[in-house]
């Protein structure tokens, strides 16, 4: 936390807009992804009391701070007479006081607050909404009395903590319209919220399928039944990601044009609800990540050459922009890279929902010019150029005046200038 703010401002300086952070709760896994006392808030990240002084400090910059919400399931600390770990003691949460001064703790959860569907836990409670998490007991979200001790947790982080909006890990694990209903009586609908849903991509044998179209449906799906109240809340584009790294490992540019033409992941359906990615905590290895589903590390550069010129909400990992510690850098030339394309999608006023006119996908060449937003009052947009072939038709080129504002291995941008 306390490294965090003082990134406060060079990551305002440079642009970015939200913070995402790490669970805040004590957690039986030091990453914070196994929860158990939701009041408890010193962890291995700091104590709550940097942790609500980095807020601050994100906040002063200018920046809103996002707590990631692992809200599927919960590690219970009692075990029952079957030595099932079912029995959450809740010993942290706040006691109840009325008008008259008598206090008294928060009702215990049992075995009602587990869905009945969880196969290891013995829950009693309604069937699961969504997929099991077997690490741990997953909670019955259809249980009204589980929802209100969530929702008043949530609450606490705003008011007490000052988190601004969520991040919602594994959302494929309870319904849609409970993560859209949390946001709605937590949040309201001015901040972005976004869901964790990783979707199965399609696959032809050992080689990715050039139609992700099932793939970024279940996520059109997904927000479809989050947003259907007015939550404004977006996904974590998977399907971009998937292409991706396909496409640059392979040369295969032609796979990020679809069959209609248009980008073909999320922010070519839906963009205002796309957040798109290259790495996270969970896919990449930085920093001691899992490694699950890496970026192939040569052709960061060119993926974020995309990304930070395309619709959607573009997403970047600290460690590629400051390191994995102080005066760290896991990728020597990647910060400056990143500082350009952040300037230019900045200057050429790229926003979420910019229109995409791809000019060229084949075998090792992409070419593309985004426009600006429609509210982007004298701005002109770029060109993106992907993939090893350095000579570009001239009926594709970017004409005089327009000049390349950042290039590197395999990708060129340009801004038109005065």
């Amino acid at each position: 936390y306390r490294r965090i703010a003082g990134l406060a401002q060079p990551l305002a300086r440079a642009g970015v807009t939200d913070v995402w952070l790490p669970p805040p709760s004590h957690s039986v896994s030091p990453e914070g992804y196994l929860p158990g006392r939701l009041y408890d808030l010193d962890t291995g990240y700091g104590s709550k009391e940097e942790l609500q002084g980095c807020l601050e400090a994100l906040k002063e910059a200018g920046l809103r701070p996002m707590a990631d919400l692992v809200i599927n399931h919960r590690c219970a600390d009692e075990q029952d007479e079957n030595g099932v770990w079912n029995r959450f003691s809740n010993k942290s949460f706040p006691r109840v006081c009325q008008a008259d001064g008598e206090c008294e703790g928060v009702t215990d959860w049992g075995q009602w607050a587990i869905t009945s569907t969880d196969p290891l836990f013995n829950g009693t409670g309604n069937p699961d909404t969504g997929d099991d998490y077997e690490a741990a007991p997953d909670l019955d979200h259809l249980n009204p009395q589980l929802r209100e001790a969530l929702t008043e947790w949530m609450h606490w982080l705003v008011a007490e903590v000052g988190f601004e909006s969520w991040r919602l890990d594994f959302a494929r694990g309870y319904g849609g319209e409970f993560a859209g209903q949390y946001i709605l009586d937590t949040v309201g609908t001015e901040p972005l919220c976004v869901g964790e849903y990783w979707a199965d991509a399609v696959w032809k044998g050992p080689d990715l399928d050039y139609d992700q179209n099932p793939m970024r449906q279940i996520l059109c799906d997904w927000l479809d039944v989050a947003s259907a109240r007015g939550a404004r809340v977006a996904a974590f584009d998977f399907t971009t990601k998937a292409i991706l790294q396909w496409a640059v490992r392979s040369g295969e540019l032609w796979r990020l044009r679809d069959a209609q033409g248009q980008p073909p992941g999320l922010i070519g359906w839906w963009p205002e609800r796309a957040v798109t990615f290259l790495e996270n905590h969970d896919t990449g290895f930085e920093c001691g990540g899992q490694g699950h589903w890496s970026f192939p590390e040569d052709h960061l550069e060119a993926g974020y050459a995309y990304l930070l010129t395309h619709p959607g909400h573009p997403c970047i990992f600290l460690p590629h922009l400051f390191g994995c510690a102080a005066a760290d850098s896991c990728h020597a030339s990647l910060p400056k890279v990143l500082h350009e394309l952040l300037d230019v999608r900045q200057r050429a006023g790229v926003v979420a929902s910019s229109k995409v006119d791809i000019l060229a996908a084949e075998q090792d060449l992409y070419v593309a010019r985004v426009a600006p937003g429609q509210d982007e009052e004298g701005k002109h947009g770029l060109y993106v150029k992907m993939g090893s072939k350095f000579h570009i038709p001239e009926d594709l080129a970017p004409p005089h005046p327009w000049k390349v504002e950042s290039s590197g291995l395999n990708f060129a941008v340009w801004l038109l200038t005065s």
